[in-house]
């Protein structure tokens, strides 16, 4: 039903969101393959939100068979994507501190400047895809320079990025298992070169200040440097090329809306909150009950996979007034879009920023957008949700 099997929910999954909040509060999915377990559904706003505060479900899982969602066990051990407390804990103080708002906020100026770089190319030839021209190069682009990657080398980064954002995905094949490890392998072996050449001879950068970050006495280690890298550069930028593109089919479908936008560019902040309600980049997220949980009259036994859906809870009629409405001026806008409690994407300020200067500069740029394409092609993804290209004009 929910799968990427279902051609129907890849193209538009918010009607099955609609049924599954009409029927029940939570919906037991049984497993037939060995990579994915029993899973039980969550669609519900209180309720997505009431899991993903609850220390009763966590991201760690004994079974751990790949639990279908990441080809690198090695690297999984690092990631603090991954891990509960008291890991969880320390790896996200460590990454935060070379990781702040204060950092995110000093990029807006190159960031800026690799935007109107790749505008400056589209309005040459104003025939374009505003995924492969625009939503996709740009975090990639960031992501990099963030980091210290040299710019002949974001190819590389976007290709392995691509092939491990899809080992996020339940019920992988051993054929995207075997690319995944490939993938990520390449990966460390190249970040193990970036690293001994910041040892030698540090710079100002991500990677240096990951690797000089310490907390009472406590560093990274090796294999957790490798996880929170390639969790930037791979989940991070996949994120938000989705939001860009989801975000510009969304204001084009929604054309009174768009208008709105142009007259008044000062609510583009809130144009962002809507697209991460309305059409999000990440449309769920897992908990695994680390005992064995009764909930609302159910047993969800230790081990099993509670599935929350933020996607419908963002568009849960008790909690958003009129929810399959797009209004780039809702208020208030509680989305949960970037997920909830200790797991909250440390991303979000800087896809947030990302979105917010494409989308400001778009429309400032071009006075006309038009997309050629009213039944896009989404990617078969059920975590990360995005279209394959997006063809259209621009002057």
């Amino acid at each position: 039903m929910l799968d990427a099997e279902n051609q129907a929910f890849i193209h538009d999954p918010y009607p099955f969101y609609r049924k599954l909040q009409e029927q029940s509060r939570l919906y037991f999915q049984p497993s037939h393959e060995e990579t994915v377990p029993d899973r039980w559904f969550l669609s519900h706003y209180d309720d997505v939100v009431h899991v993903l505060k609850d220390k009763r479900f966590g991201r760690e899982n004994e079974a751990n068979v790949s639990s279908g969602y990441t080809a690198l066990e090695a690297v999984n051990r690092g990631v603090m994507l991954h891990r509960d407390p008291p890991d969880h804990t320390r790896l996200r103080s460590l990454v935060s501190k070379a990781f702040t708002p204060a950092m995110v906020a000093q990029l807006r100026p190159n960031i800026e400047q690799i935007c109107d770089e790749l505008l400056d190319v589209m309005e040459e030839k104003q025939d374009v895809d505003l995924i492969a021209d625009l939503a996709m190069p740009l975090p990639v682009m960031v992501i990099s320079d963030m980091l210290g990657v040299p710019k002949e080398d974001r190819v590389l980064i976007k290709n392995w990025s691509h092939v491990l954002a899809g080992t996020l995905e339940p019920g992988i094949t051993p054929a995207n298992e075997t690319d995944g490890m490939k993938a990520g392998m390449e990966f460390i072996q190249y970040l193990q070169d970036i690293f001994e050449q910041r040892n030698k001879h540090p710079k100002d950068d991500l990677i240096t200040s990951l690797l000089q970050v310490e907390e009472a006495g406590e560093t990274l280690s090796r294999s957790e440097l490798y996880a929170t890298c390639i969790l930037l550069l791979a989940a991070g930028h996949e994120t938000t090329t989705n939001l860009i593109g989801n975000g510009l089919f969304t204001l084009w479908k929604h054309q009174d809306e768009l208008s709105k936008l142009r007259a008044d560019p000062e609510l583009t902040p809130s144009a962002v909150e809507e697209i991460l309600r309305y059409e999000p980049p990440i449309q769920r997220t897992g908990r695994f009950a680390q005992q064995d949980v009764e909930l609302y009259g159910k047993q969800i036994k230790k081990g099993q996979l509670v599935v929350t859906l933020l996607a419908a809870a963002n568009r849960d009629p008790k909690q958003f007034t009129d929810p399959e409405r797009f209004d780039i001026s809702r208020q208030p806008n509680r989305q949960i879009g970037f997920g909830m409690g200790i797991h909250y994407c440390l991303g979000a300020p800087l896809a947030r920023l990302e979105g917010d200067i494409v989308f400001r500069k778009l429309l400032s740029r071009f006075s006309s957008l038009d997309i050629n394409v009213s039944n896009p092609e989404w990617n078969r993804m059920v975590i990360f949700r995005g279209l394959k290209k997006l063809p259209g004009t621009v002057c």
